[in-house]
């Protein structure tokens, strides 16, 4: 009996691996069909991988003159804020204030980041931002401005970027260095925050341990303060960036520095009084 095999595009895969096997000139189209779904897999795969995505903005109807941005807080402002309110304002936002993309957006670390870093900028926000009159209470979100727009870009404003870098050496605090704090009833953190160079803080600080929590012992008994469990080296920055924001979420969708970061030395016995 004879069997015959035909190389077509209606041929199977099955059946195209089994003319591998058998020898003529259809031999390099038998190997091609078989490894090119499979290199395109990898193609594409590679693609993907390297594929960014590309804003183009296109304004229209002219530009409108806004205060916005984010700059450096005034520590004094803080005696006239009431703890209870400040308070507030930390336990709602700590917690997720890094995924929040209406205020957060990730930068290229510094060529002084040595160790796992990570670089996030604060450029303030759609909300914050108050058209340019005496009245400061008039935002862009009113009157319609960007009821046919995609995108909201506020041009060459002041944001604040914030990096953390893991420690590589050994750490040691001093006693007057350390605070022990008591946010909540039977629980405690203990804080430490000194200087280091250029201007940046080493934030060093562990958690009451759950035994200790339990027994109701996190004040009474402070052994457990012996050891820092977690520390990073805090930086700041200050610069201008021109900031684009999807106009359905106000989101951030690009930041562009539109000019060099310059160091924010941290105020030491500010960050305390916070």
């Amino acid at each position: 009996m004879l069997e015959a095999e035909q190389l077509a595009r209606s041929t199977g895969a099955l059946a195209t691996v089994r003319m591998i096997f058998i020898p003529g000139t259809h031999y390099a189209w038998t190997l091609l069909r078989i490894t090119l779904p499979a290199l395109m897999i990898v193609i594409g795969t590679i693609q993907k991988i390297h594929a960014g995505i590309i804003y183009e903005i296109t304004p229209y109807n002219g530009t409108i003159l806004v205060w916005a941005g984010l700059t450096q807080m005034n520590p004094v402002v803080l005696d006239s804020i009431p703890t209870s309110t400040m308070a507030v304002y930390f336990l709602a936002w700590t917690p997720n204030l890094l995924s929040v993309p209406q205020f957060i957006w990730t930068l290229p670390p510094t060529d002084r980041c040595t160790n796992n870093s990570v670089t996030y900028i604060q450029p303030g926000g759609v909300e914050i931002a108050r058209l340019w009159s005496k009245d400061l209470n008039q935002t862009l979100l009113q009157n319609g401005y960007f009821d046919l727009a995609d995108v909201i870009q506020i041009y060459n404003a002041p944001a604040i970027v914030t990096e953390f870098d893991e420690l590589t050496d050994d750490l040691i605090f001093q006693t007057d260095e350390c605070e022990l704090f008591t946010p909540l009833s039977n629980d405690a953190i203990y804080i430490c925050i000194k200087p280091a160079e250029f201007g940046t803080a080493v934030i060093g600080w562990t958690i009451c341990p759950s035994a200790h929590y339990w027994a109701g012992t996190c004040v009474s008994n402070v052994s457990w303060t012996d050891e820092i469990c977690q520390a990073t080296t805090v930086a700041t920055y200050t610069l201008f960036s021109t900031t684009s924001y999807y106009n359905k979420t106000l989101s951030i969708i690009n930041v562009i520095e539109t000019s060099q970061r310059e160091i924010l030395p941290i105020d030491i016995n500010g960050f305390k009084a916070t």
